[in-house]
């Protein structure tokens, strides 16, 4: 509750500050990139009131954040390129994109229980080689099939998978799904029941976000394993699957479904979960950028058109279902008029999955899966209780005592298969580095035809990965102008309109003909670009404006200019809990902001073209700046100080997931047939895949345009390379 409270209250704040925001935007004179020239009356850098000018800088979404607004799609196909663009974005934020290679699950099903009318038996899975996934497949008794099957993920009860009480009950769900003729599979969440070679905290740390590991990718790995395992059995009926969980498991429900790109899974019931006003309190359920520019029910609507109920209730988050967030999936079933493949269903209850929450699904599953009418007569029908010791997989020996405890097996008679005892989390996300490592060398191109393969599989995931938007109107707010020795100068506020961002800048101008343009970006920002008295420009941007170039210095995110004013507070607070699930680091708006001031110099259609420009560890974020865009002329990255561990490149360049695809090698291969210098100052090159990058540049028919030079550059001996 009192994390509810705060986030409601940082809410707030946050609409507060957007508002003087909105107020402080309307009292700039906006101007285009074709108006540069115009002279406009000086205004002093010092009368400059930065204090609420860049919302990134003082708001952030988190998990408590409410969602007022569902975007309206007009059309299917609108709908749908949206939905692919999200089905890649799990996936990618899961560190599932490319997917890992399918090892053999090496199924393990014994330990038959003989119910009177159903069956339970024990499972473990190889997901991974030597990690465990444990389960219990519940099949009927006494009927023919094939049967339809359903996946039914726990959630965050404290005896998980095998938990049975008023609130909450995951065999009586499953005995009652076997009896009305379904196989279930009722599966482990990461250290819950038997599966806990490695803890639910798996992979909290930044190394991992950076390497693309997650909790929630790893219990959607999971799932979709134990998908792969519902699939291979005899008796299933594969164009009859569903889901259902719960809290944690209508997370893992609606994940799954989004996954799979509404294939395989024709119905869904996601139980308390899904809401406008709490996305998931736990680490399985925030994967680094998960929700960027998304949420819940967005991604729950994946599902359309095939059938999907939503159970909520009046004591949790869900209370506001039949108001907000039904109608917000309804109008994307009614594209295509399927509204009846879409319900609720709501009670007076707190958070659950009690008897009539299940009585709710098993006849939304009875119309859809067995062909019953909805007003059918699934009521759940009692069952024997079952004893732990016949449920827990991983057990020394045969549990005579039917009176031990849940608790008291798993710390007395646990005991792992022989060779799983060593996979455990420190294993686990070495074997995912190592595999990681593996592919991008697997496929890194060497012929035309792998070039392109290359480009669609990475360029897709680092799209995703970066999270760059490309879209919608530059403008730049004109702040005050001055000359100097053969240029003119003016001060800039450039921003994506609607977005609320701000890149504080100067535009120089030579007084010659624009023949073009340069962004140049520097850590400590553009009061790097100029000389000790505040007006002359460095060596490096005097050469460039005597060869006829003009120049856009800027201030990228949380450089120079680009901060809060000394008293300012921000609510900006990149350790506050899944930070990266909802907003972009440092490193990702660095690269935002570069893209967005070479988008803004591109509307001048005087200027015949752009290049990026970037110093020292700049010089990285224009390489992954040149990743993300084709639209740049030429990107030189001087005095780089390429990293040469992966702690020491976290530091520069975080972005989550990049690593796994290859880190700043992969950004440089992107760029690709972009025309790329790499100035580095040191005697090595860190872990800069030198070879590997102009092999793509040969590949491309373009070997020249790649080129390496060691030691500090002249401004002169840039402009030359800018000029080849």
């Amino acid at each position: 509750m009192k994390r509810l409270i705060g986030g409601i209250i940082l809410s707030l704040l946050c609409v507060a500050c957007a508002n003087q925001q909105t107020e402080m935007q309307a009292e700039l004179p906006v101007v285009s990139a074709t108006s540069l020239t115009t002279v406009y009356p000086e205004k002093s850098v010092a009368d400059r009131d930065l204090t609420f000018r860049d919302a990134r800088l003082f708001y952030m979404h988190h998990t408590d954040t409410e969602f007022q607004e569902f975007p309206n799609y007009r059309s299917i196909a609108a709908w749908e390129a949206r939905r692919d663009y999200l089905r890649k974005h799990v996936l990618v934020s899961a560190g599932l994109w490319p997917l890992p290679e399918k090892t053999p699950l090496t199924p393990n099903v014994f330990g038959r229980i003989e119910g009177p009318d159903y069956t339970i038996e024990k499972v473990a899975l190889q997901t991974y080689p030597d990690f465990y996934l444990a389960g219990n497949l519940y099949r009927p008794k006494g009927k023919t099939g094939p049967f339809p099957a359903v996946l039914t993920p726990h959630g965050h009860w404290e005896r998980g998978r095998i938990h049975d009480s008023a609130l909450g009950s995951i065999p009586a769900r499953s005995i009652n799904f076997a009896k009305q003729g379904y196989v279930v599979l009722a599966y482990d969440m990461v250290g819950y029941g038997d599966t806990r070679q490695v803890p639910h905290s798996f992979a909290s740390d930044s190394l991992s976000q950076f390497w693309g590991i997650n909790l929630f990718g790893l219990q959607l790995w999971n799932s979709m394993r134990a998908l792969d395992f519902l699939i291979s059995l005899p008796d299933v009926d594969t164009s009859r699957i569903a889901i259902t969980g719960a809290s944690g498991g209508g997370t893992q429900t609606f994940a799954l479904t989004a996954a799979l790109g509404n294939k395989i899974l024709k119905v869904s019931a996601p139980v308390n979960m899904i809401s406008t006003v709490m996305q998931g309190g736990c680490l399985c359920e925030n994967a680094p950028e998960l929700r960027i520019n998304t949420f819940n029910v967005e991604l729950s609507a994946m599902m359309a058109p095939r059938p999907l109920l939503l159970i909520s209730n009046t004591h949790d988050w869900t209370v506001n279902t039949p108001q907000r967030e039904f109608p917000m999936i309804q109008s994307i079933y009614r594209l295509y008029n399927a509204e009846d493949h879409l319900d609720y269903a709501y009670f007076d209850y707190p958070h659950n999955y009690n008897k009539a929450s299940r009585e709710a699904v098993y006849k939304w599953f009875g119309k859809w899966m067995l062909n019953q009418e909805e007003s059918g007569t699934l009521h759940e029908e009692s069952f024997e209780p079952l004893v732990d010791a016949d449920l827990l997989v991983f057990l020394k020996e045969a549990v005579t005592d039917r009176e031990v405890t849940f608790e008291d097996l798993l710390a007395d008679q646990y005991s792992l298969p022989s060779g799983a005892e060593n996979m455990n989390e420190a294993r686990l996300k070495q074997y995912m580095i190592n595999t990681s490592r593996q592919r991008v060398e697997d496929d890194w191109p060497i012929d035309q035809a792998s070039l392109q393969t290359f480009r669609n599989i990475y360029g897709t995931v680092y799209e995703h990965t970066l999270s760059v938007d490309q879209r919608g109107e530059i403008a730049g707010h004109r702040e005050g102008q001055y000359r100097g020795a053969g240029f003119r100068a003016t001060d800039l506020m450039i921003s994506r309109v609607g977005k609320r961002d701000w890149i504080p800048a100067v535009y120089y101008e030579p007084n010659q003909k624009v023949r073009v343009a340069d962004v140049v970006v520097s850590p400590g920002g553009k009061a790097d670009l100029v000389e000790p008295d505040g007006v002359t420009p460095v060596e490096l941007i005097r050469e460039l404006l005597a060869n006829g170039h003009a120049v856009l210095a800027i201030d990228a995110f949380k450089t120079g200019e680009h901060v809060l004013i000394e008293g300012a507070q921000t609510q900006r607070d990149e350790h506050f809990q899944y930070f990266t699930t909802f907003n972009k680091t440092d490193a990702q708006e660095r690269v935002q902001d570069i893209i967005t001031a070479a988008r803004y110099l591109r509307a001048d259609q005087m200027i015949p073209g752009v290049n990026v420009i970037g110093l020292k560890e700049a010089g990285l974020w224009a390489v992954m700046a040149g990743g993300s865009t084709g639209d740049v002329h030429k990107i030189a990255a001087l005095e780089v100080e390429v990293p040469a561990t992966d702690d020491q490149a976290m530091a520069i360049e975080f972005v989550p997931g990049l690593l796994r695809i290859g880190g700043i090698n992969t950004a440089a291969a992107l760029t690709a047939p972009t025309p790329l210098l790499i100035n580095y100052s040191q005697s090595n090159q860190g872990n800069l895949n030198t070879a590997g990058i102009q092999k793509i540049y040969d590949i491309a028919g373009v070997s020249q345009a790649f080129q390496l030079r060691q030691n500090v550059l002249s401004g002169r001996d840039v402009v030359s390379w800018l000029e080849e």
